[in-house]
């Protein structure tokens, strides 16, 4: 719900100050492939990837462009133990490498 809110707010002003410019969201691999027991993430994950392509088509023409990066797994603690979910997930990563944080 936060990324259609703030989205809709810049969206919004730039149109009543004919601004033009950027919006990069982040979402993930997980929009693109469901995984075992992340229900809820990567549903999330989907949606704001479809809510920026939507965006990304209905505002273009006012020079309001809309991206998503959808990066691969980032090692942190949400991925403890799922050693099994990173190797089924790499077919679908190029250039497989994790990231740390």
């Amino acid at each position: 719900m936060d990324y259609f809110l703030l989205t809709a707010a810049v969206i919004q002003h730039w149109l009543e100050t004919k601004t033009t410019g950027a919006i990069v969201n982040c979402s993930s691999i997980c929009s693109f492939v469901g995984q075992h027991a992340f229900p809820a993430y990567c549903s999330s994950k989907g949606g704001i990837k479809l809510l920026t392509q939507t965006l990304a088509l209905d505002y273009a023409s006012q020079g309001i462009r809309v991206n998503a990066v959808c990066p691969g797994y980032i090692d942190t603690p949400l991925l403890e133990g799922r050693e099994l979910e990173q190797t089924k997930t790499r077919r679908f990563t190029p250039y497989w490498s994790v990231r740390y944080t």
